[in-house]
């Protein structure tokens, strides 16, 4: 069966890629919207979730995400996203693994529900060991930076140069460059103006990040572009643009799972059960048990089909009387709900381990939601630095305090980074990095202020969790 859960409770908008996936190339046919369609749904990925799933969002939300008017006409929209999806599988983007091997596969696959007002899209299976259950060498940042980027190639430039972040500098040859932003500028002067200018302007006014660049050239000729990052604060900066898309999605797990599996169907065809009466059977479900109160103990004794199905064999195979007709035991027997003593003691103890299971899972749930909690948290926090450190008088300030605050032995361990520019240092050295990084929250409280709604949320599903356990 189909698992649907709403996303109204899910923290979000949170996109982590492994670093090769962040490093690929990508074609030049791929647009900005398919772009931001393909960032829409890895921010819906966890990086601990262990399979990728299928996402429905309703036409009506992204239409609003992408920039569209609402309401525009079904047959334009069916029309944008039928180039969409032509855009974003026309070329494959391309991997290189570390053994010399590489993956092409189209990103993203699109099915559109008319008579529903909904749209269910899907990444390509070959990209999961590149998002899922990712501990290392992997970015993440907050997909609020990336709805009003106009250009693919700003969306590329934002992903490669927030990677670099927290070193603050980036190089890349030219035509490496071209390669992972999709450009189709093959001149070195078209591209500064359509693509690095673009780029430097779009996130400059929308995001978290600015740079600025400078051209190293072999002779007259640019070879490589080499890129100097800084935190920025957008222009109109609201928090709380993506809220439209809480209540918009549905997330699906891809694999359908048998009704029952393969052992049960044998067991019941050796009963004499034909086939034609399991289908039959099983379209009832539950509701094959005539009796409304016996249903429902079913229902909460056993949890799924497949264990109902599996008490009644037992019930079978161990009673004398379903010897001469084990078939008609077996159907009777799930339409009454038969069960003897032992299976309802059995169900007692069963109902104990499944409370404390229960227990187990919620932790896990709440355990899960309070990391993602947390690298949010982080996500902002990091950017707020960033932003700050980017004036250099602050970056200097925050430095002297820290240094005067450390004990001899500790500056002694600093002796082999002394010699580097401060910022470099800061980099370099965690002592000097937590202690700059202390300093500022301390010191400019009022910039800080946006954690405080995601700290009372942590506190309270820390407290959630002690309570459980």
């Amino acid at each position: 069966m189909t698992n649907i859960t709403n996303l109204k409770n899910k923290e979000k908008f949170i996109v982590s890629q492994s670093n090769q996936l962040i490093e690929a190339n990508y074609p030049t046919s791929m647009t900005a919207r398919a772009h931001k369609i393909a960032r829409l749904i890895l921010s819906l990925i966890s990086p601990e979730d262990k399979d990728l799933r299928t996402y429905t969002i309703s036409i009506d939300a992204l239409q609003r995400y992408l920039g569209m008017s609402i309401g525009v006409k079904w047959g334009a929209f069916y029309k944008e996203l039928s180039n969409i999806q032509d855009k974003l599988n026309e070329k494959p983007i391309e991997i290189r693994k570390p053994d010399g091997g590489y993956i092409r596969t189209p990103f993203l696959g699109i099915e559109v529900f008319p008579k529903t007002g909904t749209v269910t899209l899907e990444i390509s299976g070959l990209l999961k060991p590149y998002l899922l259950e990712l501990k290392k060498n992997y970015t993440s940042y907050l997909l609020i930076n990336i709805p009003k980027l106009k250009s693919a190639y700003s969306i590329r430039l934002y992903e490669l140069l927030h990677q670099y972040r927290k070193i603050g500098k980036r190089y890349f040859e030219f035509d490496d460059l071209q390669k992972k932003v999709g450009s189709n500028y093959p001149k070195y002067s078209n591209f500064k103006i359509k693509v690095l200018k673009q780029a430097q302007k779009d996130l400059k006014r929308h995001t978290d990040l600015a740079f600025v660049f400078d051209e190293i050239k072999e002779g007259r000729k640019v070879a490589g572009i080499q890129f100097i990052i800084f935190g920025n604060t957008p222009e109109k900066e609201n928090p709380n643009q993506l809220s439209f898309l809480d209540d918009a999605f549905e997330v699906n797990d891809k694999a359908e799972k048998p009704a029952l599996s393969e052992i049960i169907v044998q067991s019941l065809n050796a009963l004499g059960v034909s086939e034609q009466n399991i289908a039959k059977y099983l379209a009832k479900g539950f509701e094959i048990i005539t009796d409304t109160k016996s249903r429902e103990s079913a229902k909460k004794r056993c949890t799924t089909l497949e264990n109902y199905y599996l008490e009644k064999l037992e019930l079978t195979k161990n009673s004398a009387s379903s010897k001469e007709n084990a078939a008609g035991f077996f159907i009777k027997a799930l339409k009454e709900d038969w069960a003897t003593s032992k299976t309802l003691q059995k169900h007692k103890k069963n109902e104990a381990v499944l409370k404390r299971k229960q227990s187990e899972t919620k932790i896990k749930q709440l355990e899960n939601q309070l990391e993602k909690l947390k690298k949010e948290r982080d996500t902002k926090k990091e950017s707020i630095i960033e932003q700050l450190i980017a004036n250099d008088a602050v970056l200097k300030s925050a430095y002297k305090a820290t240094m005067d605050s450390l004990g001899d032995f500790i500056k002694g361990t600093l002796s082999s980074v002394k010699h580097l520019p401060i910022r470099e240092q800061y980099t370099e050295k965690m002592a000097i990095n937590s202690g700059v990084n202390i300093y500022l929250q301390e010191n400019y409280p009022e910039k800080f202020t946006s954690l405080q709604e995601i700290e009372g949320k942590v506190k309270n599903i820390e407290k959630a969790i002690a309570d459980f356990k």
